[in-house]
Parts: C-alpha cells; sequence; structure tokens
C-alpha cells in the first residue's frame, strides 16, 4: 500500500475516522474520537489506544491516504518536473485526468487527455511550450 501525506495535524484538526501517520513506513491508524483523548487504532487491528491531546501534539502526526482512498477520492498523486512555470504534474490513466501544477500557484484538472499526450508532456524538453501548443485550449478543465 503506497501512502501520500498529507498537512500535519494536532488533536484540534482532527476528526473521526481520519487516518494518520508519523511518516511513511509507520503504521496508519484510525481515529475513533477526539474528546479528552486521542482515541486510535491501527488500520486492521480491534484495540483502540487512547492518548491524552497534550501527549497527541508533542509528536509529528500527518493525515495521510492510501492507494484505495486516492482512486475513491480522485486524489492524482502528481511529481516535480523541471520547468520554470510548472511545479507538478500528475496523470490517472484510468479517467484520463492530466493534473497539472503551475508554478504561480493553482492546480487545474484537464480530461479526456490520452495517455500519449501525458507521455510526449513529460518528455518534453520545454513543459510551458509543450503545455501552451498541445494541452491548453484542447482539453476542457477545471481549477480543483
Amino acid at each position: 500500500m503506497a501512502l501520500i501525506l498529507k498537512e500535519e495535524v494536532k488533536s484540534k484538526d482532527l476528526k473521526k475516522g481520519d487516518h494518520i501517520t508519523k511518516g511513511i513506513g509507520s503504521p496508519v491508524f484510525e481515529v475513533h474520537s477526539v474528546t479528552s483523548q486521542v482515541r486510535i487504532s491501527k488500520i486492521g487491528e480491534v484495540m483502540v489506544v487512547g492518548f491524552p491531546k497534550d501527549v497527541f501534539d508533542n509528536e509529528k502526526w500527518h493525515r495521510c491516504v492510501d492507494d484505495e482512498v486516492k482512486k475513491q477520492e480522485g486524489i492524482i498523486e502528481r511529481q516535480r518536473v523541471d520547468s520554470s512555470n510548472i511545479k507538478s504534474v500528475g496523470y490517472n490513466k484510468e479517467l484520463q485526468i492530466l493534473e497539472v501544477e503551475f508554478g504561480m500557484g493553482g492546480v487545474y484538472q484537464y480530461t479526456a487527455v490520452p495517455e500519449a499526450v501525458h507521455k510526449n508532456f513529460m518528455n518534453a524538453p520545454s513543459k510551458g511550450n509543450f503545455f501552451a501548443m498541445s494541452i491548453k485550449g484542447a482539453y476542457p478543465y477545471k481549477k480543483v
């Protein structure tokens, strides 16, 4: 199971059902409740453990998602690219969605993008030029 670490969380940020971990390679826990204690259990285990909030908050915890959750929530993993205008690019082959994060901010999803276009984009010597000539205006998009 591959994980994506999201933002660091403190007890005040948690809600029931959140998946949290201390980092890649560490176990993933599910949050059961947040009252005077943060009550969590390892994914797939029944035993629930409680931490006082101040003890929990003294350690680094991150919200995380796994491969199955990524599919369900439509999360696309992006990789950094060498470009002055484009920061990262991701692609969902099953849904044919290209996700582009721009250097000046903003993440956009382009739909109905063939896999060959994504491969050519990633192999282009100038990501900005390829984007301008082959993607911008050619596919429907939305800001995410």
